[in-house]
C-alpha cells in the first residue's frame, strides 16, 4: 500500500485492529463500520464518505478483476495485508 493510500485508511484499520475486528465496511452515505465478533460497530468520529471518496481509497487496493466487479456491482469483498 502506498503512503497516500495508507494515510487515508490507516486510522480506520488501526481502530479495527484495536477493537479486535475482522472487517472494515465502507458504504457511500453511511458511517464506516467494523465487524467485531460477528457484529457491526460504527467507527466513532468519522463523517460519512461519498462514493468518490470510497473509490479514491479502495480502488488502488483492488486487483484489476476486483475493480471490474466493483464497477459492475458497486460492491466487492477483498483482503490485503496491513502492518
Amino acid at each position: 500500500m502506498s503512503n497516500d493510500q495508507n494515510s487515508a485508511i490507516e486510522p480506520w484499520l488501526q481502530t479495527l485492529w484495536d477493537q479486535g475486528g475482522s472487517d472494515l465496511l465502507l458504504s457511500a452515505g453511511s458511517p464506516r463500520e467494523s465487524e467485531v465478533d460477528g457484529k457491526l460497530r460504527t467507527i466513532d468520529g468519522a463523517q460519512n464518505l461519498t462514493g468518490e471518496q470510497i473509490d479514491d481509497i479502495a480502488k488502488p487496493l483492488l486487483t484489476d478483476g476486483q475493480r471490474t466487479i466493483f464497477d459492475e456491482q458497486l460492491d466487492v469483498d477483498f483482503a490485503f495485508s496491513w502492518g
